[in-house]
């Protein structure tokens, strides 16, 4: 899996927020103060949107914790290419309030949505570990670098 794109809105410290990495060179590097919101952005986003939890957190619960006090919903959108070269789109909306929402787009490669995938936190989980071939587990011993 490749990410080729983070969108957030009203997600922790950041009112909005987007990265499209197909923008950049291919050596990325990040910097900043502790505390700055890189793990937020470039961990929590994707966690998140593709599992339904946080960096650390077994529990789905504590992914509404990233809606800040002044908003009540966060989006975050996560643009991949998975392994065969096909690219998606999921979109997870949080509310303070209600279950979240999510959605497992295929998109081209304008970043134009194609169809949908599914649109159920448990069928778009279950199709996100089809599409990388990792749970949420194995992703963050594997794949996320812990600090």
């Amino acid at each position: 899996m490749i990410i080729k794109r983070i969108k957030v809105e009203n997600f922790a410290t950041y009112k909005n927020a987007e990265l499209d990495f197909s923008r950049l060179g291919s050596t990325i590097s990040v910097f900043g103060s502790t505390g700055a919101g890189k793990t937020t952005f470039f961990v929590d986003a994707i966690t998140i949107a593709l599992y339904g939890r946080a960096y650390g957190q077994l529990d789905k619960k504590f992914a509404r914790q990233v809606i800040p006090r002044w908003a009540s919903r966060s989006r975050i959108e996560v643009d991949f290419e998975a392994y065969d070269g096909s690219m998606y789109r999921i979109i997870r909306i949080l509310r303070k309030d209600k279950n979240p929402d999510v959605f497992l787009y295929k998109i081209n490669e304008q970043g134009q949505i194609e169809k949908l995938i599914a649109s159920q936190v448990t069928a778009v989980e279950r199709e996100v570990i089809k599409l990388i071939g990792l749970d949420f587990t194995t992703f963050i011993n594997t794949i996320v670098v812990r600090q």
